[in-house]
């Protein structure tokens, strides 16, 4: 499952309120905490947590230096800049 950090919503809300087109519509943006709240309610354990996507689109000299702060970060550093979630789940009974 993957979804994105809650705190990208400001730049996306910026970039509709810009008009600049990132291809998706209107959408609320869940917080983690509810993410794990919903995988517990739904009998999912989360195995493995990724978060990708520091720098998502720009120069190509920005897009290199937000790849090389992804491999400087540490995993709490990306859990809570990076853009994109990437959750790995079991079910269990």
């Amino acid at each position: 499952l993957t979804t994105p950090n809650v705190l990208w919503e400001p730049v996306h809300l910026a970039s509709a309120a810009l008009h600049f087109e990132h291809g998706e519509g209107p959408h609320r943006m869940i917080p983690r905490k509810e993410i794990f709240a919903g995988y517990k309610k739904a009998n999912l354990n989360v195995i493995t947590e990724i978060t990708t996507v520091l720098i998502p689109a720009g120069p190509k000299w920005l897009l290199k230096f937000g790849r090389w702060c992804e491999k400087v970060l540490t995993e709490r550093g990306m859990r809570l800049l990076g853009l994109r979630r990437i959750f790995i789940c079991q079910k269990y009974e």
